[in-house]
């Protein structure tokens, strides 16, 4: 569980029936990207092995430490991601698209829901006994001038951006 300003993050994974399925769930704090500053920003890698190839439902949520007095979906190039707002401080939940996961994992994203305080995706296509990996991203913000940083979260939320690009993967090898 990861502790944030907003409250606790959680990750669950289930199947179409929302029975639990075991995965590792790791929470790694992100560098913070000078050209959008945020407070808090982090990488949430989610891999498990399906016994069966099946719909698989996955849901990031939080508990709610603070008033919410507004919430934004605000989907994007390989992004679902929706925000909420307590006062001036702003926090993000980010998740890969569709594409994304079609190119890259080679599954379907069949629904995406967002939630009052979450976002879950169903996939479908995972192949059996194979390693899966979902990434998600969190980032939050005290926003001085909303209009000039509300996007900061957007960017720093986006966990497609969380990972150097093929070519500079090979560079550092």
């Amino acid at each position: 569980m990861l502790e944030t300003p907003f409250g606790k993050v959680q990750v669950l994974v289930s199947d179409e029936d929302w029975r639990p399925i075991e995965a590792d769930i790791a929470f790694r704090e992100k560098e913070i990207e000078e050209r959008f500053p945020v407070d808090g920003r982090w990488l949430i890698e989610v891999r498990m092995t399906p016994q069966e190839t099946q719909r698989h439902v996955f849901t990031i949520r939080f508990t709610p430490s603070l008033i919410i007095s507004d919430t934004d979906i605000e989907t994007g190039e390989a992004l679902e991601l929706k925000s909420w707002f307590s006062g001036n401080l702003k926090w993000s939940l980010g998740a890969v698209d569709e594409d994304w996961l079609r190119v890259l994992r080679k599954v379907e994203l069949t629904k995406v829901e967002y939630l009052d305080h979450g976002i879950t995706l169903q996939i479908d296509g995972i192949p059996a006994g194979e390693d899966f990996m979902l990434p998600f991203g969190v980032a939050w913000k005290e926003l001085q001038d909303r209009e000039e940083e509300e996007h900061h979260t957007w960017f720093a939320a986006a966990p497609a951006d969380m990972y150097p690009p093929k070519w500079l993967q090979q560079e550092e090898n």
